[in-house]
């Protein structure tokens, strides 16, 4: 069963912090914070951010500098 994760990522000098939900059975990924279609890409610890899926000119790219699992995710709601 997925479970969200709390990822910080970079480009540039911009840092942001995300709560990431990795999709359910026939759902898709989602930041929770964002209405950009995500990419996780585990292995380079890289995230992509896209407007269209189909479309990878509308990809930014970004670098992990973090993730954290479930408890970090429920100590940023409460």
């Amino acid at each position: 069963m997925p479970k969200p994760s709390l990822l910080t990522y970079k480009k540039s000098s911009m840092v942001s912090q995300s709560v990431y939900w990795p999709g359910l059975f026939s759902s898709e990924p989602k930041l929770l914070d964002s209405t950009l279609n995500p990419r996780l890409d585990k292995e380079h610890r890289t995230l992509y951010l896209c407007i269209d899926l189909q479309q990878p000119q509308s990809c930014q790219k970004y670098r992990i500098i973090a993730e954290e699992g479930l408890f970090s995710v429920l100590m940023t709601y409460f």
